[in-house]
Order: structure tokens, then sequence, then C-alpha cells
């Protein structure tokens, strides 16, 4: 929780006080209403926050009973919600949805999560229906903050051709399969130039960082590397399932938690300066140990032992 508070904290120090926090890319700044807090660019930040969301909501909602912590767990969510929004990731936004759709359906009673596919019906409506959804952006752009996310969500809903972020990941997964052969050891961090050498990139950036934790995994350290991580994140999926010790609502939102993760790693242009981006991974997986060891006791067995 003090991790996401600070993350937050650079957020709203930027959208509200106006001050700029950290220099980097000159198109990414506050008088461009891009508030990107401690962090080079909006899309790392969007990235920490995603990964400390789910974290929240596993701890203060999932395996929580108390209502005033669930409480609090919803309140941080729905504020990271926020400056999710407005870093106008597009990837990242349709994460922090499915999470958000994912913990209000595992903690409802029959009758709400009735309540909550007769809503997600709804707003499939506007999702299929591009006309009446462009006309709910033309009312959200007016809100100042709003105006940077919603062209960004419009452009790839409604002009995906024309929009260069997709296009350029686009053209660096494409010349990596393109151009694809066995590397043992690969080239290390950060330069794969070698790599690219048939079919040259458009823009230099995939150079160094190819916008994919995986293809950058496997250009840096080979194919022992990318396949030793491949077993682990296969390891720990079938770990945490077998435990019978996690409630099964648990044992969803840990499996939500590594799909995540491998989704979200393709945002930012690299995700080797972004420790946090392991934090979940790393907390959930603590937890399952400590839980099969016994460490996490409940309630009702712990009664039994004192009444013995």
């Amino acid at each position: 929780m003090g991790i996401s508070l600070i993350v937050l904290a650079g957020f709203f120090i930027e959208a509200l006080l106006g001050f700029q926090l950290v220099s980097g890319n000159e198109e990414l700044t506050v008088t461009d209403k891009a508030f990107k807090g401690f962090f080079f660019n909006t899309n790392d930040q969007s990235v920490i926050m995603i990964s400390l969301a789910v974290v929240v909501g596993f701890f203060y909602i999932i395996r929580e009973n108390n209502w005033k912590i669930k409480l609090i767990g919803y309140a941080l969510i729905f504020i990271m919600g926020l400056a999710i929004v407005i870093s106008a990731s597009r990837s990242v936004l349709l994460s922090y949805l499915i999470m958000l759709m994912l913990i209000l359906f595992l903690n409802a009673s029959t009758y709400f999560k009735a309540v909550y596919l007769f809503f997600a019906c709804v707003i499939a409506l506007f999702i299929f229906n591009l006309s009446w959804l462009q006309e709910v952006f033309i009312l959200l752009a007016k809100i100042d903050w709003l105006e940077r996310p919603i062209e960004r969500f419009s452009l790839v809903i409604f002009s995906m051709g024309d929009d260069k972020s997709v296009g350029y990941r686009t053209e660096i997964y494409t010349t990596f399969l393109d151009n694809f052969k066995i590397l043992w050891l690969g080239y290390g961090p950060r330069d794969y130039i070698q790599y690219f050498d048939q079919i040259k990139l458009s823009f230099p950036l995939g150079y160094t960082n190819p916008h994919s934790f995986f293809i950058e995994l496997y250009l840096a350290f080979g194919i022992f590397a990318f396949l030793a991580f491949i077993y682990f994140l296969l390891n720990s999926i079938i770990y945490v399932m077998n435990t019978r010790l996690l409630a099964w609502k648990e044992r969803i939102f840990i499996l939500f938690i590594f799909i995540n993760f491998c989704w979200i790693v393709w945002v930012p242009s690299s995700i080797l300066r972004l420790p946090l981006v392991w934090y979940p991974l790393f907390l959930v997986l603590v937890y399952t140990v400590l839980v099969k060891n016994g460490t996490f006791v409940s309630p009702k067995l712990v009664g039994r032992r004192r009444s013995s």
C-alpha cells in the first residue's frame, strides 16, 4: 500500500500542482496533460500502476474478510484507475477493466453476479456500436484531463492504421519473426541492432528496446534464458493452481496476475528498468509458499487449538 501511495503521489503532484518531476520525452510534459509522476513516460507509469493495483486487489480485497480493509482496497484501486485512464495507455486500461470486473465478480453473490453480467452486456453495446461510443468520446473529450486519453483511445478504435505506436510495435514483431534465428547466448541488454541487420527498422528505438519483454529476453540472453523464464512462469502457475489450501477465488486471481504480467510487459519499451513490474509475482508466490508451510492458519483452526 505504501508503494502505491508514493506512485500516486507523484502522479497527483504533476496533475494538481503542474510541477514536472522527471525530465523525459519532450512530447510528454505537464503542459501537454501527460502526467507521468516519477517515471520517464506515461506508459511506464501506467504499467507500474496496474502491477500495484493487482497486488492491492489480491491482498486487500480477494483474500480479505474485513469490510473496512476491503473499502480501503476498493478506494485505492479506483484512484489508480483514474491515473491509468489519464495516462492513456490503451492496453493497460483494458487490463485494469478486466481486473476490476474479475474482482467484483469473484466477491459478488449470485444475484450481483447476474447484475454485473447485465451491466457488462450494456457496456458491450457501446463498445460494439461505434457510433454510440463516438458520441460518448466527444462528451468526455470536453473534460480537460481526458482530452489526451480520449484522443489516443479514439485513434486505436476508429483509426488504428494511423496509430504510430501500434504500427511501430507491429513492425518490430514482424521484423523479429521474419529475421528469426537461433541465439544461444544473445547480444546482451540494449544492443540488438545486429539481429535486425537484414531488415532495417523505420525507427531506431527497437534496436535497444523492442517493446516486448519476451523478445528482449531472447535477444539479450539467448534461447536458454528464454526457455528458463517460460519454465518459471508455467511452473509457478502449476504450483499455485495445485495448492488446495488457497481459496478458489485466490487461485483464479493469482492466475490472472500471471496472465496480466505476460500482457502488460509489451507496453513499455523495456521492463529491465522497471523492477516493480515483478512485485505482484513475487508477493503472490511468497504468499502461496507461506500458506503451504502453514504460516497462515484459519481462525477456526486457531480456535480449535486454543480450546484443546
